[in-house]
């Protein structure tokens, strides 16, 4: 739970860069 709080203050910071890194950790999550 705290890493998607902390991804999600990724996002309002970086934006559309950020999207891709959270398609990366969705992935990481599932492994």
């Amino acid at each position: 739970v705290e890493r998607l709080y902390r991804d999600a203050k990724i996002l309002s910071i970086g934006g559309g860069t950020t999207e891709i890194m959270k398609e990366l950790i969705a992935k990481q999550i599932k492994l």
